[in-house]
């Protein structure tokens, strides 16, 4: 097995680098790594359900998505990713217990008492420590999880409140659950990089014989091209997002005006008003907004352009940005 070390903090890189070593590297790989305060989302996820964009927006937080399924997670140097890469010639390629068993029997070790939830959580006294989730393609499988060591977790509450129930589809959704930090468990915790060098060594054995390398130069440059090619799109991170339909109202003259918004691709397919005269003006002007992407600055930049559509609704283009999301 290759021990890849990586000092990066970077949240684009290190998605990108995941990707690239699946892609690239046919030994099986480890890598323990952190990142920059950011959300992560699951390649399946529609971020305006599971992600306090207010939230991540006021506080630069970047969204990113990740090649594997699974809900939302929020990471910041308090939190140690693991990322196991491997081939299997036969049998259940989804196996998370292959990995997690000697993650939980390290910390079992160290008198730190988790155990398995579900197929790919593990927990503290009912407390989440650590997420899982899965990418497969053919005979080669990524597995990657969190543990929650020293984290944020006030942050990582605001950042993870989900969108609310105007969307409709089909998309994954994350299963929250109380969590807590594996320090709080821990008689003089270590600090987070000498608890995560621990923890390297430990698996080193169990995963042994093991060889350390770190990225080449190359490999450093191709990922960085893929972070700005792929992970640092709105492409990805937004318009990947499952087709979906947002419902909202608009309060005009005391009248509730319901709005209908289908979604693809992040891209307004169709604007549905009910309730209103279909001559009224306004009308004709928030259906022009099809065609355009379903992202804030976007749709301020719309209005902005269109002052007409604030003037017949009386109220101003900021209350209109923010009941189409």
């Amino acid at each position: 097995m290759l021990v890849i070390e990586r000092l990066e903090a970077d949240p684009w890189f290190n998605l990108a680098a995941e990707e690239y070593i699946f892609r690239n590297y046919h030994e099986d790989v480890l890598m323990l790594w952190r990142n920059a305060p950011a959300v992560i989302i699951g390649k399946h996820q529609n971020p305006y359900r599971e992600v306090n964009l207010a939230f991540t927006r006021d506080h630069h937080l970047p969204v990113i998505r990740r090649i594997s399924g699974g809900g939302a997670v929020y990471h910041d140097a308090g939190n140690i990713n693991y990322t196991f890469i491997r081939s299997e010639q036969s049998g259940d390629l989804v196996n998370y217990g292959l990995f997690l068993q000697p993650v939980m029997a390290i910390l079992n070790s160290w008198q730190i008492p988790c155990e398995l939830s579900g197929k790919s959580d593990l927990m503290i006294q009912n407390r989440k420590i650590s997420g899982n989730a899965q990418h497969v393609f053919k005979n080669r499988i990524l597995q990657h999880g969190t543990l929650l060591y020293a984290s944020n977790l006030e942050e990582l509450g605001k950042a993870l409140t989900k969108g609310g129930s105007a969307y409709r589809d089909r998309s994954i959704r994350s299963n929250l659950a109380p969590v807590t930090n594996i320090s709080n468990f821990i008689t003089n915790p270590p600090s987070v990089v000498h608890f995560q060098e621990q923890l390297s060594a430990e698996l080193i054995k169990v995963f042994s014989p093991a060889t350390r390398i770190r990225l080449s130069n190359h490999d450093k440059k191709s990922i960085w091209s893929l972070a700005e090619k792929k992970y640092r799109t709105w492409e990805w991170n937004f318009g990947y997002a499952p087709p979906y339909r947002f419902r909202s109202t608009l309060s005009i003259e005391g009248k509730q005006i319901k709005i209908d918004l289908s979604v693809k691709n992040g891209i307004i397919q169709k604007i549905h008003i009910f309730d209103s005269p279909q001559a009224a003006g306004w009308v004709s002007l928030l259906t022009k907004a099809e065609g355009i992407r379903h992202e804030e600055n976007t749709i301020r930049q719309y209005l902005d352009a269109n002052p007409g559509l604030a003037a017949e609704l009386g109220m101003p283009s900021q209350d209109i940005c923010r009941a189409l999301f």
